[in-house]
Parts: C-alpha cells; structure tokens; sequence
C-alpha cells in the first residue's frame, strides 16, 4: 500500500468514521493505516455503568469487560490516550447500581490518564456519591484546556459543586444541563447555594457559545448563578440560548435582558400542562435586536392569560428587527383554558409586516391537537387571520 498516498488514506478512513467493524479490519492492513484509524477507533468512549442491580443484565456485564479492557490496553500503551476525545458516563449511582463501586476505582483510572477530552456527558450521575479519588478525576477533566463541550442529563447533587465544575472549564463553548425532579428535590428557592456556597470566580473567564437549561426544577438555580455578579460565565457572549420549561417568566426576562445584544438563536418552551408561577411582561424583542431565528413552544406565550405576555408585547418594537427565522409550537385543544386568541394573531401579523421586521423569511406555526375534528377548522383560521404574512408567501403553518 506505500504506491497511495496517505492524505488519500486518511479521507478515505474519515468516510469510516460511524463504521466501526470497517474500522477495525482497515486497521490490521498495515501500520500507516493503522495510526489513521486510531483517530476513530479511540475517539468516543461510553462508560455504561447500569441502573440495574445483581445479578446484573448480561449488556451491564459486558460493559464492565470493556471498562476493564480499556484500562489494560492504555496501561500497555498509554500514548493511546491522546485519541480519546468523547466520553460519556452513564449510570454513575452507587444507590441505583451496586456494581458501580466494584468498576469506579478501573474508571477512576481512566479518567486520570485522559486529557485530551473536549467532549464530556454524564448521565445519572451521583455526584455526592463518587469517591473522591473519582471526583478529582473528573475535575481534572474539567480543567482540561481541550474541553469545549460538557452536558448534564439528571446528575445529581448540589447546585455548588456543579457550578464549582463548571468553573474550572475555561475553554468550554456548549453548556447543556437537564435534570429530572425527584422526590428529595427542594423548590428552587431552597435549591440555590447561600452567598458563602457560591463559588467566587473572576466573573467572564468563560466564553459560552451555546446554553440549554433543559426540564429541571433547577431553573430558578441556574439563572440566578448566571445573574451572579462572580459567574465565571460571561453571559453577553452567548449566540444560542434554550430555555425549555420556563415557569418564570420575570426571571426569565432579567435573563435575557443580560444577555444583551449579541444573541441570534432563541428557543423558549413553556408548560402547556400548568400556570406559571409567575408572570410579568418582562420579554421584549428589543432587548435582542441580533436573534435571527426564534423559536416558541407552549400557550404561555402565545397569549395573555393571567397578565401573561402574549405576542404583541413580545414582537413590539421601535427600530427595525433582523429576525429572519420564527417558529411556533402550540399545544391546543380548543378548550377554554388553551384557545387561542385570535385577534392577538391579528395584531401580530401587522406587527410582522409593518416594516421593522422585513429580513424575516418564514414565520412556521406548528398545532398540536387533542381533537382531530377541529384540525382543518383551525389551519385555515390561520390563513385567514394573518393575511399579510399569508400572502407574502412566508407563512407555513402544519398539523404536529
């Protein structure tokens, strides 16, 4: 194989990227073709430890086979560690899973030789449960100058020593946080570290492009560290920001409000299932003259019920907007509590019209019905009540 180039090799290996089993035999031609396939091979490693308890599921057994194997192949050859540079840990609780303590001490290992890392997952993850052997592995992860990416889905533990991990990711561009509320789960209030638990940070270090505070009765946590005069996170250099769940809709604006000017992608969810527990019309447009593509899921928006925002007060601005994108998600069933309010749809198709808003391109309405025989009724109310938009050829409204 010398006669082919090796820049040939690598596009064709890049192709082979999702392909492990092609990975693997491609690896055994030669030595060149093996250093090229070490880049995909090593690249993502998943730790499942499982949620399960003895005897363990057969998939949860062969898990820890690979974790130890793992281990003895960067012991042979620790220069291999470089190439790993996606880790996801999942099931990390030793009160769900009684085999964790017996392979944490083997990924505990692992963690320690690994940094290269710029992706990091955790799943079900119990922070106040790891050893501590375990927690410095992973800070150690944290500090790492190569992690840009980090994502929490239901980890559990306080609100300090997450934020504290944070802290130490200096490099980190995409924050996605998601928790599960239990039982042991305060309210948001009591779930906010005290002035002494905040960890005190010189305020801006991080750059983050991209935040998602997902479903978590958290929010009111989150938001008042990201309000936090010592949050490392310098919050005026977001581009993309998800907010899913808002039941706050104050907070919710001092949020964005801080955010400033500089924000181009927005995505607010709204229950559909419950009030919020506050409301204002603290949400304005123009707060974020730079969003080009806004996203709104839920009737909490989308009309003023109980002093709620509804749209007119949302879109209602003074100087010409770059919006190019909007997109709604609406639950509905056309009962009294989630109708729509049709003439605030009026409002807004002048609003989208009136010439502060001409770089928008498509504005797409998306209904979610819980009575089938009302579905056409509706699609074609919407025609009918924003005909400005509806004849500009921009408005594109589906059944979900």
């Amino acid at each position: 194989m010398s006669d082919v180039p090796q820049e040939l090799v690598d596009l064709v290996l890049d192709h082979l990227h999702n392909d492990r089993p092609a990975l693997l035999s491609a690896s055994l031609v030669c030595r060149s073709w093996y250093a090229s396939t070490r880049h995909h091979l090593y690249r993502r490693v998943v730790f499942f430890i499982g949620l399960t308890i003895p005897p363990f599921e057969e998939q949860t057994i062969r898990s820890f086979e690979r974790i130890a194997l793992l281990q003895q192949i960067l012991q042979e050859k620790p220069e291999l560690a470089k190439y790993i540079r996606e880790v996801v840990i999942t099931g990390a609780n030793a009160h769900r899973c009684s085999g964790w303590r017996q392979i944490e001490p083997v990924v505990t290992a692992i963690l320690a030789r690994l940094n290269r890392v710029s992706t990091l997952e955790l799943r079900d993850v119990h922070w106040d449960h790891l050893a501590p052997k375990c927690q410095m592995a992973m800070v150690s992860i944290f500090r790492n100058f190569c992690l840009n990416k980090v994502e929490f889905y239901n980890v559990s533990g306080s609100l300090s020593d997450i934020f504290s991990l944070i802290s130490f990711a200096k490099t980190l561009k995409s924050l996605r946080t998601s928790f599960t509320p239990a039982n042991h789960i305060l309210t948001d209030v009591q779930n906010y570290p005290g002035p002494d638990e905040v960890v005190k940070c010189p305020p801006g270090q991080i750059s983050l492009q991209f935040l998602e505070i997902g479903s978590t009765s958290k929010f009111l946590g989150w938001v008042m560290w990201l309000l936090d005069p010592y949050c490392p996170i310098a919050i005026t250099e977001l581009r993309h920001l998800r907010l899913t769940h808002v039941t706050d809709v104050p907070l919710c604006g001092q949020l964005l409000r801080a955010v400033g000017r500089h924000l181009q992608v927005l995505e607010l969810w709204a229950p559909t299932s419950r009030e919020p527990k506050r409301v204002g019309d603290d949400i304005s447009m123009s707060w974020m003259p730079a969003v080009q593509v806004f996203t709104i899921k839920g009737l909490m928006f989308t009309q003023a019920v109980c002093s709620i925002p509804c749209l007119v007060d949302i879109f209602t601005v003074t100087v010409p907007h770059d919006l190019e994108e909007l997109h709604f998600l609406i639950d509905t069933d056309n009962s009294r509590r989630n109708s729509l309010n049709w003439d605030s749809w009026t409002t807004l198709d002048d609003l989208l019209c009136s010439g502060m808003y001409d770089s928008l391109r498509i504005v797409d309405i998306v209904l979610c019905f819980n009575q089938f025989s009302t579905k056409t009724m509706d699609v074609m109310q919407f025609q009918r009540t924003m005909p400005r938009l509806y004849e500009r050829g921009i408005l594109s409204i589906s059944i979900g």
